[in-house]
């Protein structure tokens, strides 16, 4: 992928408008492991190919909007968020 297209790519991110998703992904990384694999397995039927994607991927870019400046606040957030914005 060219230098441009990834441009185009993250500039189409930040201008969509679309409300968050109202059972974010990211709440399930905070369930224990048996409940969480039991529902990954789930959500697979439907979903393989999106998480095959992620689960190959090198690295994962999360474009949040915030400027945290604690060392607890900059945790929670490279950690996990509010999970609210954290999806396939």
């Amino acid at each position: 992928m060219s230098a441009r297209t990834l441009y185009h790519q993250l500039q189409g991110i930040l201008a969509d408008a679309s409300q968050p998703a109202s059972h974010p992904l990211g709440y399930l990384t905070g369930l224990d492991r048996d409940k969480w694999a039991e529902l990954r397995e789930e959500i697979a039927v439907h979903n393989q190919d999106q998480l095959t994607a992620i689960d190959s991927a090198l690295f994962v870019l999360c474009l949040d909007d915030s400027e945290p400046t604690a060392v607890d606040s900059l945790s929670h957030t490279m950690l996990h968020n509010y999970g609210t914005n954290r999806s396939a």
